[in-house]
C-alpha cells in the first residue's frame, strides 16, 4: 500500500513526485489538489520560522528546529518552546487543527515578543 488503508502516510512518491493521499478531506474539500487549504500550511510555516528566531534569540534553541538549550527560563519561553515542538513534531502544518495551532503559534510569538 502506497497511501491509506492502513497506512499513517498522507501522501506517497510517484516518480520522484510527492502524491498527496487527500481522499479523506474531499467530501468537505471535493476539489481539493494539496493539503494547504486556504494556505493554511503555508501559514503555519510562516509562524513556526517566525517562533524559531524568537527562541532562537531567547536562548533556549540553536538552530530552528534543534533541541532545546539545557537551562532556566520563563514560563512564556519555556511554554512557547514546547507549544512550538509541538507543532513541529505533529508534521501536518496546521491540517489536523489548524484554528489551534494558528492561535498556538501566534499566542506563543506574542508572549516573547
Amino acid at each position: 500500500v502506497q497511501a491509506g488503508g492502513h497506512s499513517m502516510k498522507m501522501g506517497y512518491d510517484y516518480h520522484d513526485e510527492l502524491v498527496p493521499n487527500t481522499a479523506g478531506c474531499e467530501s468537505c474539500h471535493s476539489d481539493i489538489e494539496s493539503f494547504d487549504i486556504g494556505d493554511t500550511q503555508t501559514e503555519v510555516e510562516e509562524l513556526l520560522e517566525e517562533l524559531a528566531a524568537l527562541l532562537i534569540e531567547a536562548g533556549i534553541m540553536k538552530e530552528a528546529g534543534g533541541s532545546a538549550v539545557t537551562g532556566t527560563y520563563s514560563s512564556d519561553i519555556a511554554g512557547a518552546r514546547m507549544n512550538y515542538q509541538m507543532c513541529l513534531e505533529d508534521r501536518s502544518n496546521g491540517v489536523h487543527n489548524p484554528k489551534y495551532v494558528k492561535a498556538l503559534l501566534t499566542n506563543s510569538i506574542e508572549a516573547l515578543q
